[in-house]
C-alpha cells in the first residue's frame, strides 16, 4: 500500500464534469460507446494513467495521474469523439462544458483513495439496482474482483483496427498500440485502467470496502468540494443520522425522541445530508404533514 503522506511522482486529478448537465448517455448504445471513447481516448494520450472512472446519465467522474496539459488533451478528445458519435445519431449535443472541466489535484494518497471510493459508489447510488461491483459503466466493478477479471481473461476479445475506426469515426486513433479488449459489446477498462496501482492505496479488500461503504464523511466532503448532490442510500443515511441521535440525545431510539429533538434531526439531515421528507419521515417517524411546514419547498 502507498505511504498516505507521500503522493504519487506525477501529479493526480479528479475530474467531475458539470452534474446539471444535460442528459448525455441515454441509451445502453451510448454508454457502451461511451465506455470504449474513454479506452480509445485513454490511448491517444498514452501519458496518463486512468485509476478509475464512472459514466453517469449526465455526467462523469475520473481519477487519473498525469500532468495537467495531458489530462485537459484527454476531456476534449473525448468529447470531440463524443460529439461525433451523437453527431452521427442525428443528435447535436453540446459538450464544451464537458471538455473544459477544471481537473481538481489530489494532494495526497489519502486524498486518491477518498476520490476512488468516491467516484466507484457514484455510479450504483443512481441505479438501485445496482451496487459498487455490478454497475456496468465504469472501472469500478473490477476493484478486488477477482471473478471479473479471469472472466476479462478467458472471454475478452482484441479490437481491430476497423472497429476502432467505426467507434471513433475517425482516423485519429489509427496508430494507437494494440491491446484494447471488449467484453459485453464495449472496451472493457481492465484493458486501459490500472486497476492494481489504484488498488494499492488500501490495505486489502476489506478496507476497501469499508472505505467504499462506511467511510461517509469523506464522501460528503468530496461532494462539497466539486459542488455535487451527494446521495445517501437509506441504510448510509440512517448510521448517520442514529450516531448523530446518540451523539446528542444518548442512547435512546430515534423513535423514542422528543418532537423539538426529531425536528432538530430533520434540519441537520435535510441540510447536511441532503435528504429527502420521505427519508426523514421514514427515519423519524415524522408526519409528512409537519416536514411540509419545515421544508416548504417541494422534494
Amino acid at each position: 500500500m502507498n505511504n498516505l503522506n507521500i503522493s504519487p511522482a506525477m501529479p493526480a486529478w479528479h475530474i467531475s464534469t458539470p452534474e446539471n448537465h444535460e442528459i448525455i448517455f441515454r441509451t445502453i448504445e451510448d454508454f457502451k460507446t461511451g465506455m470504449s471513447l474513454v479506452g480509445i481516448t485513454s490511448r491517444l494520450v498514452p501519458s496518463i494513467t486512468i485509476l478509475t472512472f464512472e459514466l453517469m446519465s449526465n455526467h462523469m467522474h475520473f481519477c487519473i495521474i498525469g500532468n495537467l496539459e495531458d489530462i485537459k488533451r484527454f476531456m476534449k478528445l473525448l468529447a470531440y469523439f463524443l460529439e461525433r458519435y451523437f453527431k452521427a445519431k442525428v443528435r447535436l449535443i453540446d459538450l464544451s462544458e464537458v471538455a473544459a472541466t477544471a481537473p481538481r489535484q489530489l494532494n495526497s494518497a489519502l486524498e486518491i483513495r477518498n476520490v476512488l471510493s468516491y467516484d466507484n459508489r457514484n455510479g450504483f447510488l443512481v441505479n438501485p439496482n445496482t451496487h459498487p461491483f455490478s454497475y456496468p459503466w465504469g472501472a469500478n466493478k473490477y476493484f478486488f474482483n477477482p471473478e471479473a477479471r479471469l472472466r476479462y481473461v478467458k472471454e475478452s476479445i482484441t479490437l481491430s483496427i476497423r472497429e476502432i475506426r467505426k467507434i471513433t469515426r475517425s482516423r485519429k486513433a489509427d496508430k494507437i498500440p494494440a491491446g484494447l479488449k471488449k467484453i459485453d459489446g464495449y472496451i472493457c477498462p481492465l484493458s486501459f485502467c490500472d486497476i492494481e496501482a489504484a488498488e494499492s492505496y488500501y490495505r486489502n479488500a476489506s478496507n476497501y470496502f469499508y472505505e467504499l461503504s462506511r467511510n461517509i464523511e469523506s464522501h460528503r466532503t468530496i461532494a462539497k468540494e466539486i459542488g455535487e448532490n451527494i446521495i445517501y442510500s437509506d441504510d448510509e443515511l440512517f448510521r448517520i443520522v442514529n450516531s448523530i441521535g446518540k451523539e446528542r440525545f444518548g442512547n435512546l431510539p430515534l423513535t423514542s425522541l422528543s418532537q423539538d429533538q426529531k425536528t432538530e434531526l430533520a434540519i441537520t439531515m435535510h441540510f447536511e445530508y441532503k435528504a429527502t421528507k420521505k427519508q426523514i419521515a421514514r427515519m423519524l417517524k415524522l408526519d409528512i404533514g409537519v416536514l411540509d411546514i419545515i421544508f416548504p419547498t417541494p422534494q
